[in-house]
């Protein structure tokens, strides 16, 4: 019995240097002066301090950077004390503090309060404004947008903006309300759906989530991006009348289906998890399942499409139980989800993970490009497709291949079409190849931006897979059998070689020692007789 307190003590106190551990990285990245965001890595919305517990009073919050292996970065806090402006947010609200992207991807965007941390109880907003904080890559938080009319004596949860010029929020009972930046009134432009879990722009239009009565679950306001009042709400038919879903996202996965044809949202219901959706005409949406989650319910939802399927990073909350999460669904449009919510990280004691987002990718082109995919048939012709926002200022289209997923060519071009903002091509690269695709957009005034990067393929030979994926102290790689001078090389994303070998003659799989790379994200190569597989990997840091 001795031995069994002193064991417990002992993880007692391992456990509690861990935490005390974190909360100085993280109050030591706030003593220094903030970098820049990563581009490709998260932002995580972090409520309390670490010191007072979570209660129903506001408490201070954080914008904490992390790479996609769940490695800190960097802590960005919003004020919460002094003067000018603030913005706190209710420490035991499993609604409050939904980060959003915008459109375009060049900002983050949360709403709060404007008050110093400790405050208590439901306010006015002229006596409490509702604030917004936008953050660009410079990791610089603008909060000149304090409301005085907008959602008073009602929770504040979601803001969604496009480019930063214009906002849209949300709360618990009063709807919709538009805000211009650096405004300090609102307009209520629909009061139709009055408890909004989540809001966001995307691909020119307003979206909502909702745990409202009993019709509809995910919808849009209006059409395009509404400031008027009196704004319509039109559901998506075929979604469940049930459930709390909380933030959402879209993909674009399916030739046929013009625009956004995936949905994937998180549910706030404990026992839950993701729900994924496809949308098969232009009203109607089918079940493709749940990936499942046994914990408490989950709040925040963001996603990267990549050439291995959808990967979404999605956050828990309670007071006492908060953590970053990570499911990777590689079936394709219209087929059941795979995976399950896998976590990637705790939260440490006195705070919580409300939500999650991509970091800010800086200066943005005016194009808004919102998905870019393609499919390899086995005739040897790659099918592409992608859509865009804004075709104003696009000069040209370009598709890139490559046979490494490093070393890219220009393969074909298109010319932008005024008022189209869909595209189809395909180019014809032989059967029995593994190839990479990207999209070049390149303005009227010379700059570019490329797209992600997709591998197709139509092989007939070995399965080439890394397991497990993400991984911390080794990976397993199988491939087709070795033949003399076959080697695996391993390259960071910006193309620096970090590992290299010879894989012996014979040899289908590999056991690689990983423990000495950085956290983060990976492209592993095996070249065999000429040919190249790529596949990437995450290192993690548990």
């Amino acid at each position: 019995m001795g031995l069994f307190t002193t064991l417990q003590r002992q993880k007692r106190t391992l456990a509690s240097y861990a935490t005390c551990l974190l909360l100085f990285l993280l109050s030591s990245a706030n003593a220094v002066a903030q970098q820049s965001f990563n581009k490709g890595n998260l932002v995580v919305l972090r409520v309390g301090d670490g010191v007072a517990p979570l209660t129903n009073s506001a408490a201070s919050v954080y914008l904490d950077e992390y790479t996609t292996a769940g490695k800190l970065v960097q802590s960005v806090p919003l004020p919460s004390s002094g003067a000018g402006h603030k913005l706190v947010l209710t420490g035991n609200s499993t609604s409050e503090g939904q980060i959003a992207s915008s459109q375009d991807g060049v900002y983050v965007v949360v709403a709060g309060y404007d008050t110093i941390a400790g405050v208590t109880g439901s306010s006015s907003s002229t006596t409490i404004h509702r604030i917004v904080a936008l953050t660009a890559s410079d990791a610089k938080p603008d909060l000149s947008t304090s409301l005085s009319n907008v959602l008073s004596a009602s929770s504040v949860r979601t803001v969604a903006t496009d480019d930063g010029s214009n906002f849209w929020l949300g709360g618990s009972n009063k709807g919709t309300y538009y805000a211009k930046k650096g405004a300090d009134t609102g307009t209520l432009i629909q009061n139709v759906i009055t408890n909004i879990k989540s809001m966001k722009v995307i691909g020119g239009d307003l979206y909502l989530s909702t745990a409202q009565g009993s019709n509809f679950r995910i919808g849009q306001i209006g059409n395009g991006l509404p400031t008027t009042a009196a704004q319509t709400f039109n559901g998506f038919q075929g979604l469940p009348t049930s459930g709390s879903p909380n933030s959402f996202f879209f993909a674009d996965l399916s030739p046929t289906i013009a625009g956004f044809d995936v949905l994937y949202y998180a549910d706030n219901l404990a026992g839950q998890g993701i729900f994924k959706y496809s949308k098969i005409n232009d009203s109607t949406w089918v079940s493709n399942g749940l990936a499942p989650y046994t914990g408490s319910g989950l709040t925040g939802l963001a996603g990267i499409v990549t050439d291995t399927g959808v990967v979404l990073y999605s956050t828990n909350y309670t007071t006492t139980a908060s953590g970053l999460n990570i499911t990777v669904d590689k079936s394709g449009y219209n087929q059941a989800i795979t995976g399950s919510v896998t976590q990637l990280l705790s939260a440490p004691a006195n705070t919580g993970f409300k939500s999650v987002a991509l970091a800010p990718n800086g200066s943005a082109l005016p194009i808004s490009l919102l998905s870019f995919n393609g499919k390899l048939e086995a005739t040897g012709w790659a099918n592409m497709w992608w859509s865009v926002s804004d075709n104003a200022d696009a000069a040209y289209y370009t598709i890139e291949t490559s046979t490494d997923g490093i070393h890219f060519k220009a393969a074909t071009s298109i010319t932008p079409s005024k008022n189209r903002d869909s595209y189809t091509t395909s180019i014809y690269v032989g059967k029995n190849t593994n190839s990479y695709y990207r999209l070049n957009i390149i303005s009227k005034g010379g700059k570019n931006v490329y797209s992600n990067v997709v591998l197709l393929s139509n092989k007939t030979t070995s399965t080439y897979t890394v397991y497990p994926n993400p991984a911390r102290n080794s990976i397993t790689v199988t491939h087709a059998m070795a033949l003399t001078g076959a080697t695996i090389d391993i390259y960071t994303l910006d193309g620096r070689k970090v590992y290299s070998s010879l894989v012996s003659e014979g040899l289908s799989s590999n056991r690689i020692d990983i423990s000495s790379l950085q956290a983060g994200t990976y492209s592993i190569l095996y070249t065999n007789n000429g040919q190249r597989q790529v596949a990437t990997f995450i290192k993690s840091i548990h």
